[in-house]
């Protein structure tokens, strides 16, 4: 193989390879960038943290709300009525 052709040969060779692993850095980086991106902007806003607590409180809360109207529904509206009286006495 002539000289010329094996210099041209190599130096094909070397581009593409540093060609090669500049574009693969690239890539790399780029992933690097969006994890830390995803991970830097993970937080919740006060409104959204509130929205949060309520819908699990909510969700908790609510099959106690559905036994205590079972039970005031079957109570007679004279106890009822005498019930919300003492309450509404003590206050909140």
């Amino acid at each position: 193989m002539p000289f010329e052709i094996m210099i041209v040969v190599v130096v094909s060779v070397l581009a593409g390879t540093l060609g090669f692993v500049v574009v693969t850095k690239m890539i790399v980086d780029s992933i690097e960038r969006r994890r830390l991106n995803v991970h830097a902007d993970n937080s919740m806003t006060k409104t959204e943290l509130s929205a949060l607590i309520e819908a699990a409180v909510e969700d908790a809360t609510s099959s106690l709300r559905n036994d205590l109207d079972r039970l005031q529904a079957r109570l007679p509206a004279a106890e009822q009525a005498k019930l919300l009286d003492t309450h509404s006495e003590e206050g909140p």
